[in-house]
């Protein structure tokens, strides 16, 4: 707020050029992230959580 009050810019202006920019930004920037973020971060699924308790259900007890 304060460069926007010593630039005199109007501030709707200033605010919907914001959003203009954030909406593409946050679509476009999503999706890389998550496939850079899959990277480190094992996901699991419902899929392998459902495999994986019927595998220890399975499984002999020791």
């Amino acid at each position: 707020m304060a460069a926007i009050g010593l630039l005199k810019a109007d501030l709707g202006i200033t605010l919907g050029l914001g959003v203009l920019i954030a909406i593409p930004t946050v679509v476009v920037a999503g999706p890389l992230f998550s496939r850079l973020a899959a990277r480190w971060v094992p996901v699991v699924t419902r899929m392998a959580v459902a495999v994986l308790s019927l595998v220890a259900q399975r499984s002999p007890s020791p």
